[in-house]
């Protein structure tokens, strides 16, 4: 009897982590769902949207814009609830009010450090496809009950981010010729598979 009720114990423990794992990986395909739906109707047409990119199998891009004007990596993160926290924070603190009233916190990874990093990696994929581009990058909350109190110009909700890339001006604008070149680069990152695998990527990046 207790080895039953043992291992009804661990099934449970397993089924609600299986379970909160569904939740989240399910808001997060919602929240690029709301960010691309919204995108495509705020951004002009000149503008294109390439969602999860994928340079190599340990990094993946919720989207990336293109346009004259120059490249744009969005990092989406459909939260409900009060975000605190400072830039350099390895982890922010995510307080939330529960069904019944019941406040609590928990903490959340930064998320503008996993955008440094992507950022980082598709610059380089850039350079190794002979059409390096400067890359700015954002970190989007498209719920409208998300409050962010960390101060940041790179943080905000789809329109506010959308305005951030129509008005960006840049030093140099993008030639057509440059636009295709990084379309092209960026069609390999979004098949099924990703352009390369993370060691190919390390052996070029080491020479």
């Amino acid at each position: 009897m207790l080895i039953y009720m043992f291992m009804f114990g661990i099934g449970g423990q397993l089924g609600k982590f299986f379970w909160q794992r569904r939740e989240i990986y399910a808001s997060g395909t919602r929240g690029e769902t709301m960010v691309v739906s919204s995108l495509s109707n705020m951004l002009p047409d000149r503008y294109s949207i390439y969602r999860n990119v994928r340079v190599h199998e340990k990094m993946e891009c919720d989207f990336v814009i293109v346009g004259e004007n120059g490249v744009f990596l969005v990092e989406c993160k459909n939260y409900n609830g009060t975000i605190v926290g400072d830039m350099d924070d390895n982890e922010w603190t995510l307080e939330k009010v529960g069904q019944k009233g019941g406040e609590y916190s928990k903490k959340i990874r930064n998320p503008v450090k996993q955008l440094k990093r992507n950022v980082s990696i598709l610059s380089r994929y850039f350079k190794m496809a002979g059409c390096s581009a400067w890359i700015e990058g954002y970190v989007c909350f498209p719920s409208t009950k998300t409050i962010s109190l960390v101060s940041s110009p790179m943080i905000g909700d789809t329109k506010y981010i959308a305005s951030l890339i129509v008005n960006y001006v840049p030093k140099h604008y993008l030639s057509p010729r440059k636009i295709e070149a990084i379309k092209d680069s960026l069609e390999k990152c979004i098949l099924e598979h990703p352009a390369m695998t993370k060691n190919e990527f390390e052996e070029h990046r080491a020479v």
